[in-house]
């Protein structure tokens, strides 16, 4: 994923009214297979958990202890499965846009490369990929300070 704004917007959004609030894709999956080869199977919430705003003082989320995460499964906790539909809030699609499976977005703000980063062989050329480049070069290679900074 890569944010193309500050990351503080986001907060904007919050609404204390819910447990959680999330981007509420409800799309098939374009692609049977993903990063190495992996299956990408549709499920109910799917991708929903990839950007949230936890409610943290939201009396359902006080079940949320290490040992009921720790004894709760992948999907249970992915699919926010302690939440009944109302109680998860919906923030703006652009703040999760779905690389490859939505079509492209000049206005996203996170960009999810949820089928392959540009780093896989692959998905090199996907859409997006000249964002996730620049960016990991921006990562990648020192900052250029003049000598004594």
């Amino acid at each position: 994923m890569i944010c193309t704004t500050d990351i503080n917007n986001l907060f904007e959004a919050a609404d204390d009214n819910y447990a959680v609030m999330v981007v509420k894709h409800d799309y098939k999956t374009k692609y049977p297979r993903k990063y190495l080869g992996n299956k990408n199977e549709d499920y109910p919430r799917k991708n929903w958990s990839s950007v949230i705003l936890f409610n943290c003082s939201h009396p359902k989320n006080k079940v949320l202890t290490p040992e009921y995460i720790k004894n709760s499964t992948g999907a249970h906790l992915h699919r926010f499965a302690w939440l009944e539909d109302n109680e998860i809030g919906q923030i703006k699609p652009t703040w999760n846009w779905l690389s490859m499976e939505m079509p492209h977005n000049n206005n996203a703000k996170i960009i999810h490369y949820t089928i392959g980063a540009p780093c896989f062989e692959e998905y090199q050329d996907c859409d997006f990929s000249q964002q996730w480049w620049d960016e990991y070069k921006k990562t990648t290679h020192p900052i250029n300070l003049p000598i004594g900074k």
